[in-house]
Order: structure tokens, then sequence, then C-alpha cells
């Protein structure tokens, strides 16, 4: 038997290897896609035309989905897999553009009726880089429109959940899985998948920081936001606690530049 080819992988957001090797393996989810955006559009109570900014859409599928009802739509990301991949599903989408670009660079100023970030890791960013972010997400929501984070995790519930051991085998491809939190609040992964087709392992590291319930609502409320509603999930069910907070949305209204938000 030929020995095989063993890569690793140290995970960084901006890297096209480390999309690589976090795409290759998982089925676009065109299906969950779809639904996610139905229950955003009922949630947010958006009706097309209204314009809406994905951040960190990696391959696009809710952008696509978005455009296939009408809404005008830009994505941004920062790694150039992610960009050609996400152009690619929204290709011939009127109404929908994709750009390389950093969340805290963007320059919009109540450009959008929705800005959202779906299963957004936070911890990826240094601090002050993340407070921009946000601030710049922020000042891209319109008045009258929201603004929708929804993250992996809060602290609180990787504190429930972690650590976790898994192996699965997938169209003949194995996945051994090692998640746990280290320092109290950095979460360390490591990942190591078999192709014995291919004759390739690849073995993948990624660490970043995970905040509590209450720091994301201060992180938000940095931005001058007033009002924060935390939801479960975008179903739209209220988070009774940091466990079960997922989502987290506020509206911006013409008031806002008063501090009168409503977390609606």
């Amino acid at each position: 038997m030929n020995a095989m080819e063993i890569t690793t992988h140290h995970f960084a957001w901006e890297s096209d290897e480390s999309h690589k090797v976090f795409w290759r393996y998982q089925e676009p989810l065109v299906t969950r896609a779809q639904n996610d955006v139905a229950k955003l559009t009922a949630l947010c109570d958006l009706q097309p035309p209204a314009k809406v900014l994905d951040v960190g859409c990696g391959l696009g599928l809710h952008l696509a989905a978005f455009g296939r009802q009408g809404f005008v739509g830009t994505g941004i990301d920062i790694a150039d897999y992610a960009v050609a991949d996400a152009r690619r599903h929204c290709h011939a989408i009127p109404g929908c553009r994709v750009l390389k670009l950093r969340g805290s660079e963007m320059t919009w100023e109540c450009e959008f009726d929705l800005v959202y970030a779906l299963a957004h890791p936070l911890g990826f960013m240094p601090e002050i880089e993340l407070k921009r972010h946000l601030q710049r997400m922020w000042a891209a929501v319109k008045h009258g429109g929201r603004l929708l984070l929804q993250v992996p995790y809060t602290l609180e519930a990787a504190q429930t959940a972690l650590p976790v051991h898994t192996w699965n085998v997938t169209n003949g491809t194995y996945t051994l899985v090692d998640k746990r939190l280290v320092h109290g609040n950095i979460k360390q992964e490591h990942c190591i998948i078999i192709d014995p087709a291919e004759g390739r392992i690849q073995e993948y590291f990624e660490e970043q920081r995970y905040y509590t319930w209450s720091e994301i609502v201060e992180l938000l409320r940095a931005c001058g936001v007033k009002q924060v509603k935390s939801l479960r999930d975008i179903d739209g069910n209220a988070a009774r606690n940091g466990d079960e907070a997922r989502v987290f949305m506020i509206k911006k209204t013409a008031l806002t530049e008063l501090g009168q938000e409503e977390a609606t």
C-alpha cells in the first residue's frame, strides 16, 4: 500500500487552503439555505425587492436564495475560494453581487434593509477589529431595517456542549473531530479527515475565542445600540438564557441617533 499524503492546516478565515479543507467534505446545503431565507424574511418582515447584505457569505447559498426570490443581494467574504464559489452560485441571478471585502472595511451608510451574518464566528478576529466589524455592519443598516447576528455558540453553550469527540464515515471518507475549551473561553478544534480513495490525510487545527451572551450584547451596544433582542433561532423563539442565545437582532428606527432602537 502506498503511503498517504499528509497535509496540515491551521485555520484562518482568509486562507484559501483552510476553506478548501473546510468545504471539501461538506455537501452544499441548498435546501437548508432556502429554508433559512424563508425564516429570515418572515422574522424580519422583508418583501422583495428589499436590499440585503450577507456578511461572511461563504459559498453564497443564502445570498442566491434571496436573489431567486427577487431581493437585491450583496455578499462579502475575505477568502478568494469563498468569493469564487459564491459568485458561481449567484451567477445569472439578477441583483446579486459578491465582493471580496473585510467587514471592518465596509463603507456603506444606511444602505440595506437587512444586514445579516449567519453562523458567524466572532472569535477569529482581534477584539479591536471585531468592534469595528460590528460597527460597520450596524452603519450599513438603513432606518427601518434590521441587523441580525447568528453565532454558532455562546461561551455558556460551549461550556455545556464541549468537549466533543466524534468520528464518522461519509462516502468512504473518515472524519475524526476533537473539540474542547481551554483557558476558559478558547475553543480548540482538531480534525483529521482520511480519504483512502485519494490517498490523502488532512489535519486541521482551529482556535477561536467564544464570547458570553452578555459580552456579545455589550459589543453590539458599543455600536450605539440600546436594545438587543436575543433569540434561540431564526424561527423567532426567545432565548431565556446565555445557553440558548444564538441570534441577536436589532431594528434601526428613525430615532436611532437619539439612542432609541427597537429590539424587534
